[in-house]
Formats: C-alpha cells, structure tokens, sequence
C-alpha cells in the first residue's frame, strides 16, 4: 500500500507530464471567505492588527482564486461556453467588488480605533511635543500603507516597525 504522500506525489507528476493537462471547471475553484471586521470602538489594539493580517491573507487567496477563475476560462471548451464566461466574469466581480467592501470596512474601524486615542489639543497650543500636544495612538503612521498586489489594501493598525 502506497503511504499518502507517494500517492500525492505521484499525482502532482502526472499532473506535469506533457499532454495530461485537464480543463478546469470554474467551479472547482475555491472562493475564500472573508474576515469579519471588529467594531473599532471595543476592538483591542491586537484585534485590529490580526484584522489586517486576516485581510492581506484574504486578499491573497482572493487574487489565487481569481487567477483559478483565469485558469478555468482559459481552458473551457465551446459547450456552454457564453454560460461558463458570464458565471467566472460574475465571481469575478463578486469577490472584487467584496474585497474593495471589506478594505473600506477596516479603513473606517482603524479610524475610529484610533480616535479612542486622540486627545483633544487645547486651544492656542502650537501642537509641539513639549506643548503637551496629542500622543499619536499605537495605530498611526508617519506614511501610509502602500501594497501593489491589490487596488484596495487597509490601513495599518500597527505601528510603524
């Protein structure tokens, strides 16, 4: 009897032997579900942070999902095909659309996350750091997050390291 691993092995060979490629179906490819986003006004400093870590990986399997969708339409015969185009083209968008929701969500939690952290600057106050100006929250930045894997990419939570 084969052990698991040789049997997976072996798969992954054939698999990459010259014309043994398989079409593959759109539906055999795997949608993530999205993290939900804490209420910023409770949220610990470490939920939002392991929020935005959720999201990176979230957006992630959403760009490997959505690359899966290409696989599948690259691949799809001629039965059915106009069908097959309309249903990748509305995940696509879906899983788009969802991750540009889901971006906005935690953007607007970080700001309220770090308004509990504000204080209010007196008036006349020069907002220098002997002025007794506003400490900065454990969640701001100096720059804000830039990421080019995906249009919408939330806001740190962090400090900067």
């Amino acid at each position: 009897m084969l052990s698991p691993l040789a049997v997976l092995a072996s798969g992954a060979i054939l698999a990459c032997l010259p014309g043994q490629a398989q079409a593959i179906s759109d539906k055999e490819c795997q949608r993530p579900l999205p993290p939900e986003v804490p209420q910023a006004a409770t949220a610990s400093e470490v939920e939002m942070i392991s929020t935005r870590v959720r999201i990176n990986m979230y957006v992630e399997a959403a760009n490997a999902f959505m690359a899966c969708l290409d696989e599948a339409e690259q691949s799809m015969g001629e039965t059915g095909r106009e069908v097959k185009e309309r249903r990748i083209r509305k995940k696509r968008e879906e899983i788009q659309k969802e991750i540009v929701e889901i971006a906005e969500s935690y953007n607007e939690q970080v700001a309220v996350f770090r308004e509990r952290f504000a204080e209010p600057q007196a008036e006349g106050d020069s907002g220098g750091p002997a002025s007794g100006a506003p400490a900065k929250s454990p969640t701001e930045r100096s720059e804000p997050a830039s990421d080019s894997r995906s249009q919408a990419q939330p806001e740190s939570a962090s400090s900067p390291e």
